[in-house]
């Protein structure tokens, strides 16, 4: 069988779900007056810290941890042994749970003076302007204090990421992991001092680490304000790698202070576990990767005690469900490696907000050498300097579907299929409002890009091409043998395709203004879209998620098969026997309406 032949049963893809009945719950209430560590974890003598818990744990209990703050970095000893003996860790029902990676500066600021000892003998002068306040950090330990000052990217770091060496040594890079937050929100790291007077709720490192120097929101004393500073490298990881068979739900994680390195840095990570489901959790104000659960823990070379290589233990199989991201640095969820991963139905919101996307890293989802990976049901919107979902190297057999992408600004666009020769289904998809491609299969041949919306792209609505010389086991990288059907543009411009053996067929062309920049003629002249389906009228998708058409041609009325890899449309409706497919839609006709779902 060759790749271009390849087949895959494309809707096998099953959820395995935790059967365990618990057998008994150790109860953590860190507000509770009578919560202690050393209690024995009943519901009446309930634990303080949910780490304590964590130490006790058997597989077959549960942990449920009520209402609180909790600034700690939660460790798992231990997983459970099979889908029915699970251990874990949930959010009372109804109750806020916050692991919150940070701590609460309590020190006294200061204006910074030209005449204050030290700063004339260092060759530096303080900002005169009034609005710039000197906040010491006396009160970190060394081990919260290295991890505040470690930058983003290290030179070790660099040495296991080489593909970002030409970014190399510019912020934000350069900049420290440490998030400064004035009651809640976000300050802003800059990179030179003399920039804090004109950047309200910005902040700056002292070169030696003493201090900061910011400018707060609001003007005035920042103490009247609470003032947090991310401080923990994770939220949650493992003792082990390899762990596996743990439950984590209704969870918000926030304030974390982890590095850019590609793998082994997630906030909460698995680290190179099996068989996790995490589930309505929120992962907010995170300095890089909100999510990790890579097969692999570590890259290859990397020099951590920990670090396995890239051998096959059995990894995978991780389910990330019904989850919020939001303000994720570099990713929202990254993994290196995705064996039968699941991504479901979770919101992905204003991610990529450092600004970090020419290292090469960055997307509301990156999932590497995925095999049999199913990314479905997501709402991905407001990402700047990061792509929508993104697959990456040597991808098998994993599928990408009804999926909604809107109002990103990204060099990889909306969906960015990588380096893969064996073929991957993107079907039934939403992209809308992209700075940048619809789709961007770059490196890649023998994929399928079908029954998907693509409107309003400022770049091709598919880019198909070769953009460098590697090889992917062994074999030099080509963009042949891809199939393009049943798909709407609306306004594209010009598809590129550099080999004219890719396939585009069955496609609907929206024109919804007076002028159409793309040539058709010359498209079909290269022997694409002979039987494409030109449309004028108006298509618009709302904030809220509404699909709505009014144009000039009754497309329900016109015979049009299906891609038979596509067995329903968006809404899970067997497509009619004797009607249209038109994207992703069953039944379109002159005019109408869909509610896909709000993507907020």
């Amino acid at each position: 069988m060759t790749d271009a032949t390849a087949t895959t049963n494309w809707e096998d893809y099953p959820v395995w779900q935790d059967a365990t009945v618990y057998s008994s719950t150790l109860f953590v209430a860190q507000g509770n007056p009578a919560a202690s560590d050393t209690n024995a974890g009943t519901e009446a003598a309930p634990l303080r810290t949910i780490q304590a818990a964590l130490e006790r744990v058997q597989p077959g209990q549960r942990i449920l941890v009520r209402a609180g703050i909790y600034r700690e970095q939660l460790t798992p000893r231990r997983g459970g042994n099979g889908p029915d003996s699970m251990i874990a860790i949930e959010a009372a029902p109804g109750e806020d749970v916050h692991v919150r990676g940070s701590r609460v500066l309590k020190a006294t600021c200061d204006r910074p003076r030209p005449w204050q000892e030290g700063y004339g003998a260092g060759g530096r002068m303080p900002s005169l302007a009034q609005c710039v306040w000197q906040l010491p950090l006396d009160e970190l330990t060394a081990e919260e204090r290295a991890t505040v000052l470690a930058l983003n990217v290290e030179a070790a770091d660099e040495v296991l990421m080489p593909w970002m060496k030409p970014v190399s040594g510019r912020p934000p890079y350069t900049l420290r992991r440490g998030l400064l937050f004035q009651d809640g929100q976000r300050l802003q790291q800059l990179h030179h001092a003399g920039d804090l007077p004109r950047v309200p709720g910005s902040y700056w490192f002292e070169p030696d680490g003493s201090a900061i120097l910011l400018h707060p929101y609001g003007g005035g004393d920042p103490v009247l304000s609470r003032l947090e500073i991310a401080v923990q490298p994770h939220l949650l990881c493992p003792a082990d790698v390899g762990v596996g068979y743990i439950r984590v739900a209704g969870i918000t994680f926030e304030q974390c202070a982890n590095a850019f390195l590609r793998a082994g840095a997630g906030a909460v990570t698995t680290l190179g576990g099996h068989h996790w489901i995490i589930e309505r959790c929120l992962f907010r104000d995170i300095n890089s990767a909100g999510l990790e659960f890579g097969d692999h823990a570590f890259e290859n070379n990397s020099t951590d005690p920990r670090n396995p290589g890239r051998t096959w233990k059995g990894q995978g199989h991780v389910i990330a469900r019904r989850n919020e991201f939001s303000q994720c640095g570099t990713a929202g969820i990254r993994c290196l490696g995705a064996t039968e991963a699941r991504v479901l139905d979770s919101t992905f919101e204003a991610c990529g907000w450092q600004e970090a996307e020419y290292y090469f890293e960055c997307a509301a989802i990156k999932l590497l050498l995925t095999r049999r990976a199913l990314v479905a049901g997501n709402r991905i919107r407001g990402l700047v300097g990061a792509c929508g979902i993104w697959l990456d190297w040597d991808n098998k057999h994993s599928r990408v579907t009804r999926n909604i992408i809107r109002d990103v600004q990204s060099i990889q666009g909306g969906i960015f299929v990588e380096a893969s020769h064996v073929p991957n289904l993107v079907d039934r998809n939403v992209i809308w409002n992209v700075d940048g491609p619809g789709i961007f299969g770059g490196d890649s041949s023998f994929q399928l890009y079908l029954h998907n919306v693509i409107g309003r792209t400022r770049e091709s609505p598919l880019k198909l091409f070769c953009h460098t010389d590697r090889s992917v086991g062994g074999r030099p990288v080509t963009c042949i043998g891809n199939c393009v059907e049943a798909n709407v543009f609306v306004d594209p411009p010009m598809h590129r395709t550099d080999a004219d053996d890719n396939r585009f067929a069955a496609n609907v062309v929206v024109t919804t203004t007076g002028q159409n920049a793309f040539d058709m003629a010359a498209w079909q002249a290269r022997g694409f879209d002979r039987d494409v389906r030109q449309v004028r009228g108006a298509i618009e998708f709302s904030e809220s998620g509404c699909l709505r058409w009014d144009w000039n041609v009754d497309l329900a009325a016109e015979s049009a098969t299906p891609a038979p890899e596509v067995g329903v449309d968006f809404d899970e409706r067997r497509w009619p026997e004797n009607g249209s497919a038109v994207g992703p839609l069953a039944l379109v006709g002159k005019r109408g309406s869909v509610d896909l779902g709000d993507p907020r």
